[in-house]
């Protein structure tokens, strides 16, 4: 919108001082894009679904190993084995996520017991009503 060079600011260079200013009209950003599903972590308390989880991982990631394995082009490189073994190892992990926890529901937090949650069901249930 406006600038300006002041000749006789003593900076101590052979350049002049220049000041401006704009206007800038900036876009909002949408933030729904990036909302990322977290995994219900709350079943692992349950012992047969932490049970289940450690046997189910394990497998994953002896068959997503072997098969990494096979397809490995320069088995001698440790810089691409390790590269190798850190995507087997969060594929595997992300895996047997999904099919034993699942995800957890957006509006639920984490911090809220599950008795908790059904007394405010139960609460909203007796508001509906009156």
């Amino acid at each position: 919108m406006d600038t300006r060079a002041f000749r006789s600011a003593d900076i101590g260079s052979d350049h002049y001082l220049v000041s401006t200013t704009i206007k800038l009209k900036l876009c909002k950003v949408d933030k729904r894009g990036n909302i990322r599903s977290k995994f219900d972590l709350q079943q692992l308390m349950d012992v047969d679904v932490s049970k289940r989880f450690r046997i189910q991982l394990r497998n994953k990631f002896q068959l997503l190993t072997s098969e990494a394995e096979r397809d490995c082009k320069n088995k001698d490189d440790p810089e691409e084995r390790l590269e190798l073994k850190s995507v087997v190892l969060e594929r595997a992990y992300v895996k047997t996520a999904e099919e034993v926890l699942g995800y957890r529901e957006a509006r639920r937090k984490p911090w809220i017991s599950a008795e908790s949650w059904l007394l405010i069901e139960q609460r909203k249930g007796i508001k509906q009503k009156l």
